[in-house]
């Protein structure tokens, strides 16, 4: 990838093959950094302006994040073409189960960290959040979404 990235520079048709190759990467870290936002901002909305702690903030901007976070993924990421209720609620149970499997990781995470060890939260925040973008994707391309129904190469040779 990181060669195709350099490559990518030398023309513009380098470039428009390389956001053809990895489109669905693009968007998935384009709507990831926005899922991202919207978990740190709920966050610090919470822990700041209410009396929630530190873990039901976690929990509540994740909550607002995931529902975020299932419909860029589902329609703009890996451009879901089930229809069907059945397939749609086995993806919304899948995606769920492995944000669920996230969450456990972020929580854990934010609470070593910050109640037991007494670090900063917002930078803890900022950290887990990198740590489950990278395992979130991983889920939905493997697990949740399988990308079969995408051209294995869209590049324009």
């Amino acid at each position: 990838m990181l060669k195709d990235l350099l490559k990518a520079f030398t023309s513009i048709k380098e470039l428009k093959n390389f956001i053809l190759k990895y489109e669905h990467l693009i968007a998935y870290l384009f709507f990831g950094v926005l899922t991202t936002l919207i978990n740190l901002i709920s966050f610090w909305v919470f822990s700041r302006f209410t009396a929630v702690e530190t873990i039901p903030a976690t929990v509540i901007a994740w909550i607002i994040a995931v529902i975020f976070a299932f419909v860029t993924n589902k329609i703009w990421v890996f451009k879901s073409k089930n229809k069907s209720r059945r397939e749609t609620t086995r993806e919304i149970i899948n995606f769920l189960i492995a944000r669920i499997i996230t969450l456990f990781v972020e929580v854990f995470i934010m609470w070593l960290m910050v109640d037991h060890f007494h670090h900063d939260k917002l930078i803890w925040k900022l950290l887990c959040n990198v740590i489950t973008v990278v395992l979130n994707y991983l889920f939905s391309k493997l697990f949740v979404f399988r990308v079969s129904h995408l051209p294995k190469n869209k590049v324009k040779k």
